[in-house]
């Protein structure tokens, strides 16, 4: 489908048992070709996730291999008046969790120089935290301080963010994919009528960013939960009301760029188990509400009391 459309691959995601899909992804030769983000899974639970552009490109290779990094590769994608980094699988040096946190950081940053951008170019991370609840709070602290130290605010705009659990199989605390624009118009969303600021109960990330570009947009929406306007956790241990109540505030994000669920061309959706992994595909099919493209992961949420969590990409 990807050869079809003249696409060219930038990078995947691959869940499930860690082993086993490395060495899937090295017999079909996308390990190897592209940068792959391993999240170790329940084998009953796999899922691959591609991603590319399509377009010219005033480069002849299309999406360059980022040099430099011996903890996590990229592509480098040049059109006309823009580019875009795409960092996959970033890790920090060893130590505790905390020391990686901060290391992580650290050497996103000097690939981000290394490439001729800043993370004032940073529009979307994905973090996994291969123990989330035992320190998502302190990893927050990380995160918070590290924006301050780069001129990061809540006025110049927090990235879009997934924090979920994940683990590679390496054996890490953490690791990050990112996404940077450089030369494209970009807008972050950071709130939505249903959902305030998520800043205001202390993480550093907006809701949503717009990327424009030759008249289409692409909407990324951040990790998004059964949280109220007040930062509240609401229907506690009911995941059919959990799983509706993520999906009308991912439509909400949306809805506020005149888009809808309908426009959704990926997404992912954690569970806690698969338990409510069930309950929550049967409630929302029930409900008509997954109407779009999704891989079904097993993993923690950031709140003990969330059972559900779900990231989305729309395009329009």
């Amino acid at each position: 489908e990807l050869t079809r459309r003249d696409a060219h691959l930038l990078s995947a995601k691959a869940y499930g048992p860690a082993p086993a899909m490395r060495a899937a992804c090295r017999a079909s030769g996308i390990d190897g070709a592209i940068p792959v983000t391993y999240l170790d899974a329940p084998p009953s639970r796999v899922g691959l996730q591609l991603w590319g552009a399509t377009g010219r490109v005033s480069c002849p290779e299309g999406a360059k291999r980022v040099e430099g990094s011996t903890q996590g590769p990229g592509r480098l994608w040049t059109g006309p008046g823009f580019r875009v980094l795409q960092l996959s699988g970033i890790r920090g040096d060893d130590g505790d969790a905390r020391h990686q946190a901060e290391s992580m950081f650290t050497c996103v940053s000097a690939l981000l120089h290394a490439n001729g951008f800043e993370w004032r170019h940073t529009v979307r991370t994905w973090i996994y935290l291969a123990r989330l609840l035992d320190w998502y709070g302190e990893f927050n602290q990380v995160r918070t301080a590290h924006f301050k130290n780069v001129g990061i605010s809540g006025v110049t705009g927090f990235p879009a963010s997934t924090g979920i659990q994940g683990r590679s199989g390496l054996g890490e605390e953490c690791q990050m994919d990112l996404l940077a624009v450089d030369g494209l118009p970009i807008r972050f969303i950071r709130q939505t009528l249903r959902q305030k600021e998520a800043f205001s109960y202390g993480s550093a990330f907006s809701r949503g960013v717009v990327i424009e570009r030759a008249g289409h947009r692409t909407i990324h929406v951040s990790g998004t939960a059964s949280i109220d306007a007040s930062g509240r956790t609401i229907h506690v241990d009911d995941p059919a009301a959990q799983a509706e109540e993520t999906v009308r505030n991912v439509a909400a994000v949306l809805d506020g760029e005149g888009a809808g669920l309908k426009h959704i061309v990926s997404a992912t959706l954690f569970c806690r188990d698969a338990d409510v992994l069930s309950a929550c595909l049967e409630a929302l099919r029930a409900r008509q509400l997954l109407t779009f493209p999704c891989v079904p992961v097993v993993a923690h949420v950031c709140r003990q009391d969330l059972l559900i969590e779900l990231e989305a990409v729309a395009a329009l």
